[in-house]
């Protein structure tokens, strides 16, 4: 329904003949607010605030971010990255560079497949530091299935390439 609602304001506002600037929803169209009409036959409402209640002491109605949930493992690391309009562009630039026909590169689609390889890459170097070098390890079955984009995307493709390179040295 939300969509309805949203393609209508969207379709009113565009429509030059509509009196206001904030077309008002028809009936059919508008949220309802009464939650008593949602029914919950095995009280999982219930039970999930009882549980959520209940975290790390009974009737706990603290407002502080559980640890568990904003602490990273110990062996591991957690970033936040952020690309920039001009980064995101060098990276279709480059994507389209290597291949032979340009094709569109979503923003999508080049972050996910710059995401996969810089994670496949430092999970490798990782490994490798566990293994001793022999490349042996977890991320063998997750690389090969990555390369199976090759056949999607070109810039997978390159990507792939490249992820072949490492696992052969």
């Amino acid at each position: 329904m939300f969509i309805k609602a949203w393609a209508y304001i969207c379709f009113n506002l565009q429509n030059p003949t509509t009196p206001t600037l904030t077309p008002s929803l028809p009936h059919h169209l508008s949220p309802i607010f009464d939650r008593s009409l949602i029914r919950d036959p095995f009280g999982l409402a219930e039970l999930y605030a009882n549980q959520w209640m209940n975290h790390n002491g009974s009737n706990n109605q603290s407002l502080k971010v559980w640890e568990s949930l904003t602490a990273a493992p110990s062996d591991e690391l957690k970033g936040l990255f952020e690309l920039t309009p001009s980064q995101i562009q060098k990276l279709k630039q480059y994507g389209n560079s290597k291949v032979k026909v340009v094709v569109h590169l979503s923003i999508f689609s080049v972050t996910c497949a710059y995401v996969l390889a810089c994670w496949v890459k430092a999970n490798q170097v990782k490994e490798e530091n566990v293994d001793g070098g022999k490349g042996q390890n977890k991320y063998n079955n997750l690389a090969k299935s990555y390369n199976a984009a090759e056949i999607q995307s070109p810039f997978l493709r390159e990507s792939a390439r490249s992820t072949k390179q490492i696992e052969q040295k």
